[in-house]
């Protein structure tokens, strides 16, 4: 029998129906709008028609579409033009609803079906749509429920992503499923980091950590010890170190992929105390390990900056060239705003005046293009101090002046250098 887990048993918030509904035409919309013809119109009727069962008191399902639905009809109108992996699930949905009873086990796998084909074609709010409703067709499964949650928060929506998250938590702990019930507590606690609310992010993220110690769930101790670390560094905690040390300590044990992430993380901070040559170290050899385009763009901007502070002329100009190019190749999105800023800085460092401007007028572009008020902010306030011809940055501190930023971060550093010279190059 499973051992529940200590304190009062969180209550299972309703779903509101405008969520259970999906928000209405509108919402499902999304539908018409990223998926190609003749796709888009049987996805959207088959998305709709079930999402109305849903809402229905069960009393009511059962004659809902007995006589078939407008889901079907559009099927058959579609029949031999549509992709098989996308007709097949679709077609199972409707034949459901047509039947009156749509058996849970069969509805969720067909669901998840076209979530996954659609999220392979770039269509996230459809797929999200998609596994929301696998998590509405089994109310009791806290792994949907927590699904449901990521991928609401993954594109940018809070609202369904705390209603589904604490959902997830609550069912998890009710049934004693506790890496779901950690991994939804965590999840919560990012959304609350994304939010800006640090002091609630911090508690909600502590609640998730002590489950995961409680419940031998090493792995997730180690990811929540480093979204703690994020915090801590953020607010300027003279923990955040100790943090970082024992988040490296877990994933070093396991072999955890979010290593590299990790060094670069604790490399940023060390940067943003003004510990230019102890990040340059650890940055330098992180491009292999973290090679994803968003990734390698930031890591490179970083070093670049760092290596301005430091002095270090050829390396920045190397870098300034590289991520031109690579900025050049891609539309970066939200990515590009940061990555220029820290460009500009490290060139204000080394008083290449016209580059930091030409760095910083483009991050402040950027962040227009994306609504970044945050990002806008600090470019903006770089390039007034450019303007002036005065370095934006902090100069590299040559001796650190305390332990905290002393011998224990050299350590890290060492340790942190030695982890990623044993690890393979990740493959872009």
């Amino acid at each position: 029998m499973k051992r529940r887990e200590g304190g009062a048993r969180p209550r299972i918030p309703p779903l509101p129906p405008g969520l259970v509904l999906g928000g209405g035409d509108a919402a499902w919309g999304a539908v018409l709008r990223e998926l190609p013809d003749p796709a888009a119109l049987p996805a959207w009727e088959t998305l709709r028609c079930l999402r109305m069962w849903l809402a229905a008191e069960p009393a009511r399902r059962a004659g809902l579409f007995r006589g078939g639905s407008q889901a079907r009809r559009e099927l058959e109108l579609t029949r031999g033009t549509l992709d098989l992996d996308l007709a097949g699930p679709l077609a199972v949905l409707s034949a459901l609803l047509a039947e009156g009873s749509a058996e849970p086990g069969e509805a969720v796998w067909a669901c998840l079906c076209v979530a996954d084909w659609a999220l392979l074609r770039g269509a996230r709010e459809t797929g999200g749509l998609f596994a929301e409703t696998a998590a509405l067709a089994a109310p009791e499964n806290p792994g949907l429920a927590f699904m449901a949650g990521r991928m609401a928060r993954s594109r940018g929506d809070a609202f369904a992503a705390e209603r589904w998250l604490k959902r997830a938590a609550a069912v998890a702990w009710r049934v004693g499923e506790w890496e779901v019930y950690a991994r939804s507590v965590n999840s919560l606690g990012n959304l609350r980091t994304e939010q800006g609310r640090l002091a609630e992010a911090k508690h909600i993220l502590a609640r998730a950590l002590r489950a995961s110690r409680r419940h031998g769930l090493q792995t997730l101790q180690g990811e929540i010890l480093h979204d703690l670390f994020a915090i801590a560094a953020h607010v300027g905690d003279r923990n955040a170190e100790d943090l970082a040390r024992q988040a490296f300590e877990l994933y070093k044990a396991g072999g955890h992929p979010r290593l590299p992430a990790l060094a670069h993380d604790v490399a940023y901070s060390w940067m943003s105390a003004g510990y230019f040559a102890r990040a340059l170290s650890v940055l330098r050899v992180l491009p292999p390990h973290l090679p994803k385009p968003d990734e390698r763009l930031r890591v490179l901007a970083n070093t670049a900056r760092a290596a301005g502070s430091c002095g270090q002329r050829q390396i920045y100009e190397q870098l300034w060239v590289e991520i031109w190019a690579l900025a050049n190749e891609r539309d970066f999105k939200t990515a590009l705003a940061p990555a220029l800023t820290e460009l500009g800085l490290g060139a204000s460092s080394l008083e290449e005046w016209s580059h930091a401007a030409e760095a910083l007028e483009a991050a402040v572009e950027a962040a227009g293009v994306v609504g970044d008020r945050t990002a806008a902010q600090r470019a903006e306030e770089a390039l007034s101090a450019v303007r002036r011809c005065q370095g934006a940055d902090t100069r590299a501190r040559p001796s650190p002046p305390s332990r905290a930023l002393g011998g224990a971060s050299d350590s890290l550093m060492a340790a942190l250098l030695d982890a990623l010279a044993g690890l393979q190059d990740v493959p872009a």
